[in-house]
């Protein structure tokens, strides 16, 4: 993987997310859709209204959290905030634009102004059910978690899967 944050201190950052949920959290609607954890390690509230997230280094204006809805966007100082990768924007303001590819792709947290990139992460291929994240939370080594912890503390987890397991017969 590779990470690059900026302004970490200050900023929200990157967490958690999970590019294969197949039946371990659900949506509003019952849905079990990619997801993705932003965490504000700041001591003060920060409403991600006007911030963007995205997927794709060229477009850094894809997704815009909307505005108006401070309830839904605004993460409390030390607190996490979800956002649902489902390419389904109408179900309300923490659906993105867009869906988390299994096979590896980026994630981009953008300011307002639709060019400074906050934070952002390339990530290589992703196992069902189980998330990616920051240990400790808003910190710089990244784990896997077979027990995610999407709006909460992220627990201690491993650092990375083994590949298929090959077995000789005379061994």
């Amino acid at each position: 993987y590779l990470s690059k944050t900026l302004l970490s201190q200050t900023h929200p950052v990157i967490n958690e997310f999970m590019a294969s949920n197949l039946n371990w959290i659900a949506d509003n609607d019952g849905d079990y859709d990619d997801w993705i954890e932003i965490y504000n390690p700041t001591t003060y509230a920060i409403d991600l209204a006007g911030y963007y997230l995205t997927d794709d280094l060229a477009e850094l204006d894809k997704w815009q959290t909307p505005g108006g809805f401070p309830d839904s966007t605004t993460i409390e100082c030390e607190g996490y905030l979800l956002f649902w990768a489902d390419n389904q924007p109408w179900e309300g303001p923490n659906h993105l634009g867009f869906k988390l590819s299994i096979d590896g792709e980026q994630i981009i947290l953008v300011s307002t102004d639709g060019v400074t990139i906050i934070d952002s992460l390339t990530y290589q291929s992703q196992t069902t059910n189980i998330s990616q994240g920051r240990y400790p939370d808003g910190g710089e080594l990244w784990s896997f978690f077979n027990i995610p912890s999407p709006g909460s503390c992220n627990p201690s987890g491993y650092s990375g899967i083994a590949g298929s397991v090959t077995l000789s017969p005379s061994a």
